[in-house]
């Protein structure tokens, strides 16, 4: 029935930008820049085609709701340098004696190579003394390096990749005939004690004291 299929389409949809939405949100909120800040971007990195539809078709809302002045969706972010290290208690707990040679040789090894063979063939296959050892995602820990302006959320589907730096503010001039109607006041303050970024508030109200935004 295209009719349901349809239906289906834009629900998936719906709940994909969901999803993303709560995600930038939160991402947000851990920075203590609130959705009145407007940001510069957000990367969202999926491998999921329909993520990807989703995102390109409801651009706009996302951009929107969170106060986003670009989003984008890759399917990998190339600014995030990835780290693998050796879940010790795991690869203990299966391996025993082998685990100290197993663990040593996962240190030397490039975490991109590991990744995208775990990824491919839900394994990646280390040879020690002989021995073919199957490391799966279980037997790792993930983390990435990420530029100093990004934060890391994520959500169901990808990651999503906030740049933390704030639209650059316009200013705008007026004719001494008009400006001289609209007293003008300045705030300096951050948007919260924890925030590494402060902000100036040029606002301008009229003499009937009705506010201009």
């Amino acid at each position: 029935n295209p009719a349901a299929e349809l239906i289906d389409y834009q629900v998936n949809n719906a709940e994909n930008i969901k999803f993303i939405i709560q995600s930038i949100l939160s991402a947000r909120e851990k920075i203590g820049l609130g959705v009145r800040w407007p940001l510069k971007e957000a990367i969202i990195a999926t491998k999921l085609n329909d993520v990807e539809e989703a995102v390109n078709e409801l651009n706009e809302v996302i951009r929107k709701q969170t106060n986003i002045k670009e989003v984008q969706v890759v399917e990998k972010f190339d600014k995030a340098k990835l780290n693998i290290k050796a879940d010790y208690r795991q690869i203990g707990s299966d391996f025993k004696s082998d685990a100290p040679k197993i663990i040593a040789k996962l240190g030397n090894l490039s975490a991109e190579t590991v990744l995208n063979s775990i990824e491919k063939k839900g394994k990646y296959e280390l040879t020690v003394d002989g021995k073919t050892i199957d490391i799966v995602r279980e037997y790792l820990i993930v983390s990435r390096d990420l530029p100093p302006n990004y934060v890391e959320a994520e959500f169901r589907g990808g990651l999503i990749f906030l740049n933390k730096e704030m639209v650059e503010l316009v200013l705008i001039i007026l004719p001494s005939t008009l400006a001289s109607e609209i007293p003008c006041f300045c705030k300096l303050g951050r948007s919260s004690l924890n925030s590494p970024f402060w902000f100036l508030i040029i606002g301008a109200r009229m003499r009937r004291r009705e506010p201009l935004f």
